[in-house]
């Protein structure tokens, strides 16, 4: 990983790879400063993502050294590039994709309509028509009990809102030929 991350708190169960929200617990800092548990996303689109737990544990002497050992330290990356759990719930993600939170927790998808995201994948993960991504896949269900894929890809993460225009994605793929049509009086 090349990234640029910060210690937080973190909820148990979180781990390397998952994105991460602002939890509603606190905890008090060695300074007494009161820092917000993080724990894994939970929507899609979640408005409070912070960053993608990262592996990156160098010298925190000045960012984040405050945080005690019983409130789970960990490195969240707020920039730089890192591996990202993702799933298929957005469809397959291609390379320069942005990815957002996913109905699973801590786990991203492709972004497919304006709201926030994490940053840009920098692979393709598309299971169902590459076999080393189905290979390295698990299954999931979905709160609405469909299934999907989920794996691992790399991601530039840089956090931000997104304005996704879906009309010019139908247009490209030939979907929006007959709305075309039909407001031109065709």
């Amino acid at each position: 990983t090349a990234d640029y991350a910060e210690r937080y708190p973190v909820e148990l169960g979180v781990e390397f790879g998952d994105m991460v929200a602002i939890g509603t617990n606190l905890a008090l800092a060695k300074d007494g400063s009161r820092v917000p548990i993080l724990s894994k996303t939970s929507r899609p689109y979640q408005s409070d993502i912070i960053g993608i737990v990262s592996d990156n544990d160098g010298d925190f002497s000045s960012i984040g050294y405050n945080i005690l050992e019983k409130d789970n330290p960990k490195s969240v990356a707020l920039n730089g590039r890192l591996p990202v759990k993702v799933s298929t719930e957005g469809g397959a993600v291609k390379r320069g994709d942005k990815i957002t939170s996913s109905s699973l927790a801590g786990i991203g998808m492709k972004a497919t309509t304006s709201g926030n995201v994490v940053g840009i994948a920098l692979n393709d993960f598309d299971p169902m028509s590459n076999a080393a991504d189905l290979a390295s896949t698990a299954d999931a269900l979905l709160p609405n009990g469909s299934s999907v894929k989920v794996g691992e890809i790399l991601v530039f993460v840089n956090m931000g809102y997104a304005k996704l225009d879906t009309g010019a994605g139908a247009l490209a793929s030939g979907a929006g030929d007959a709305q075309c049509r039909s407001s031109r009086g065709n």
